[in-house]
């Protein structure tokens, strides 16, 4: 689900806290697995204690899965 299909739904709802999320207000993190959508800040500090989604476990980010730079 992309941010624009969120508009057309009545209530987009964070899985953690259970607030409506207003898309164009409020940052917003989704679970690709489970399509669970979260406020970033509610997200944030569950991520850096287990680095997996809330809902389904799966793993969000992989710790040494980032970019690098060519180095010329």
């Amino acid at each position: 689900m992309k941010q624009n299909e969120y508009k057309f739904k009545k209530e987009v709802q964070c899985t953690i806290c259970h607030r409506i999320i207003d898309v164009n207000r409020h940052k917003t993190i989704k679970c690709f697995y489970c399509v669970s959508i979260y406020h970033s800040t509610c997200v944030a500090s569950w991520l850096y204690k287990y680095n997996s989604c809330p809902m389904c476990q799966n793993v969000f980010l992989y710790p040494n899965n980032y970019f690098k730079r060519s180095v010329s």
